[in-house]
């Protein structure tokens, strides 16, 4: 049975501490020395999805920089992947700044009021 919530969040949106919405901007994902150009998919206070072309191991920990549509911020953030599908990897933010935070918050209200 699958049951929703007053947001109208379904699956496994329910189970996740903040949910995700569609974004679409560059991401370069430094692992040690190398620098992976990537896409962000979708964005969360917590995390991110991208695609890359060449998959980062999971459970390593790297340093994304993007900076996501309607936003004036550049994210420096660590983050750890969390999963692999394909060209799909799924990265949770690691200590993130309280400015970046503050930030997310602002982008993933105003991207739930489009959604």
């Amino acid at each position: 049975m699958n049951s929703a919530d007053k947001n109208g969040r379904t699956g496994k949106s329910i189970e996740r501490r903040h949910p995700r919405f569609p974004v679409e901007c560059d991401v370069e994902v430094l692992c040690g020395a190398a620098v992976i150009q990537a896409h962000a998919i979708d964005l969360s206070e917590s995390g991110i999805a991208i695609h890359v072309p060449r998959p980062v191991k999971e459970g390593e920990r790297v340093i994304l920089r993007f900076t996501p549509p309607n936003s004036e911020h550049s994210f420096g953030v660590q983050a750890t992947v969390k999963y692999t599908r394909g060209s799909r990897q799924g990265l949770e933010f690691y200590k993130v700044a309280r400015r970046e935070s503050d930030e997310l918050w602002r982008l993933c209200r105003a991207l739930s009021v489009t959604a």
